[in-house]
């Protein structure tokens, strides 16, 4: 299925979760995964998304990520 994170149309598994997904686009990146347990995401109208929040086809996701030092 296609969703968005963060403006970026990404494809993954049917039954994917909020944390799948923010997985896959951290791999991508090269996010480290310390940093996994302080993000904030939301949906397309700001409200904020548990990480077991199953996802779909179409769904829009926004991440922030805490300020590195």
């Amino acid at each position: 299925m296609r969703i968005t994170v963060n403006d970026q149309t990404i494809v993954i598994f049917k039954g994917a979760t909020v944390k799948d997904a923010l997985l896959r686009v951290f791999t991508k990146k090269g996010v480290q995964r310390n940093f996994f347990q302080d993000v904030t995401a939301r949906d397309q109208w700001g409200h904020e998304l548990d990480l077991d929040a199953p996802l779909r086809e179409g769904s829009n996701i926004i991440y922030d990520l805490p300020i590195q030092p």
